[in-house]
């Protein structure tokens, strides 16, 4: 009777765990790959100017769930080859390296290395360096403008391209207008090897003088994954008025917890992270 009565209470605690797994995990995260799926369909609408679908009808993962955000408040990352599949994108093709560039928000976010592999294993896959935003280990190259007093693009802005492909040796150029008189250019070069060399230019057509200053910036989401070697620094590191200081990642997170701020002041130096 005894075992009967254990037998029981293991097949409810079972029962409990696969259901607490589809609702709070794998629903929220089919929902994540649905929205971002209609998300691209109508970029690619938009940028060839047809009509949009309609997505109110579609039944499953893109309805809302109880308790649940919206995608972009989503913290479960998507798969990286599902984000990748479903998206407008131009192809970047060269003997080293191979991805793409995102034509919404004109990210470099998908880079893999050709000739190196993530282990020694005869089958095992080349080591992707960048990855989309969303996905686990997203990490990525962003480039924008900073402006006063008009409207740029963002991160969700659909750009256009002159080609769909970016061979080694060649470049390409995407342009987005902000529909009040500015023109965004971003030319992005690849050469034989490795580099990319990007190019950005604003074009004002109206009578007004517009103030702009451009970046780029290398994203990285989460703590890098490997094993860590001790006879080297990982984290961020810099170099100010009182010599050289190290910080590791697990640092980083009590900073945060205590969400306090630290400013200093040089005249000279260098910032870097490792």
């Amino acid at each position: 009777m005894e075992d009967n009565k254990n037998f029981m209470i293991a097949i409810a605690l079972t029962m409990a765990i696969l259901l607490g797994y589809t609702y709070f995990y794998d629903a929220p995260r089919q929902q994540a790959i649905e929205q971002a799926r209609e998300q691209q369909i109508v970029a690619e609408a938009e940028q060839k100017g047809e009509e949009l679908p309609d997505f109110s009808a579609s039944s499953g993962v893109s309805e809302n769930i109880p308790g649940q955000s919206p995608m972009d408040n989503i913290q479960i990352p998507v798969d990286r080859e599902e984000v990748l599949n479903v998206r407008a994108k131009i192809t970047i093709n060269s003997p080293y390296v191979h991805g793409s560039i995102a034509l919404k928000g004109a990210r470099i976010d998908d880079l893999t290395l050709s000739d190196y592999k993530v282990t020694l294993d005869a089958d095992s896959k080349d080591v992707a360096l960048l990855s989309p935003e969303g996905t686990e280990g997203a990490y990525f190259v962003d480039f924008s403008w900073g402006i006063d007093g008009a409207k740029g693009p963002d991160k969700d802005s659909v750009w256009t391209s002159d080609s769909d492909v970016l061979d080694a040796g060649d470049e390409v150029t995407l342009t987005w207008d902000n529909g009040a008189g500015l023109l965004f250019s971003r030319t992005i070069a690849l050469d034989e090897n490795y580099m990319f060399t990007v190019t950005q230019k604003v074009i004002n057509t109206t009578d007004s003088t517009v103030n702009v200053a451009q970046y780029g910036r290398v994203i990285r989401h989460g703590r890098p994954g490997g094993r860590s070697l001790y006879i080297l620094h990982e984290g961020p590191m810099w170099s100010l008025d009182e010599g050289i200081e190290e910080y590791t990642y697990s640092d980083l997170e009590d900073m945060g917890k205590t969400e306090k701020k630290t400013e200093k002041g040089t005249d000279g130096g260098w910032v870097g992270i490792t």
